[in-house]
């Protein structure tokens, strides 16, 4: 598995990495990843190294695990970070990114001291409170470290 990784403004590399072994998610063969506004600003503003770029990536899953029911092995996907709810007009309408769960959802990449603290921050500004369309404001985790996972999930975290 090959990433990007910034680790100053004029040193960013394509690495390799470890494959993630898995047990309740996804495993996706990522075919093509772009870099948001987000990851710019942290390459212009010179965040502290290193940082691994992009969230926005199309590709195959390569291996389902036990809990993903909807999902199957070869089946192209677009990940986002963000989601939307799937029943709202804007959604059933095709507009998505318009949708207020699509706005009030947020995934947390990396559950460090960062990204817990992060979670935090999002459940003190109101997670789990009803939104227009509904539904509740949603935060989800991801990391490949077991022992974070199961530490976000203690603060309320779907990983």
């Amino acid at each position: 598995m090959e990433a990007v990784k910034y680790y100053s403004y004029d040193d960013i590399r394509l690495e390799n990495r470890y494959i993630p072994t898995i047990t309740d998610e996804l495993l996706v063969k990522v075919h093509g990843c772009g870099l948001c506004g987000s990851d710019i600003l942290k390459i212009v503003q010179q965040a502290p190294p290193p940082v691994i770029l992009g969230h926005e990536l199309t590709g195959t899953i390569v291996k389902r695990g036990r809990a993903v029911t909807n999902f199957a092995v070869g089946q192209r996907v677009v990940v986002a970070h963000h989601v939307p709810c799937g029943h709202c007009h804007y959604c059933r309408h095709g507009n998505s990114s318009t949708c207020a769960s699509f706005k009030a959802s947020n995934i947390i990449f990396g559950l460090g001291s960062i990204g817990l603290l992060m979670l935090q921050a999002f459940k003190a500004l109101g997670t789990g409170q009803s939104i227009p369309c509904g539904r509740s404001i949603r935060v989800y985790g991801i990391d490949l470290l077991p022992e974070r996972l199961e530490l976000a999930r203690k603060f309320g975290t779907v990983c």
